[in-house]
């Protein structure tokens, strides 16, 4: 099963290949939002249908 991760109110999609890589990919991204100042972005993770 592959999953993607999309930002609410952007159209950018991120794919992967476990959920597992998913979740610490959305992790890295909010954690680099902080460092910058920025809010926590509102992250989500779908199922890809194949």
């Amino acid at each position: 099963m592959k999953y993607k991760v999309s930002k609410k109110g952007s159209n950018v999609v991120f794919k992967f290949e476990t959920y597992k890589q998913a979740a610490d990919f959305c992790y890295m991204y909010v954690m680099a939002e902080q460092v910058k100042g920025n809010k926590f972005p509102e992250l989500s993770i779908n199922k890809v249908r194949e």
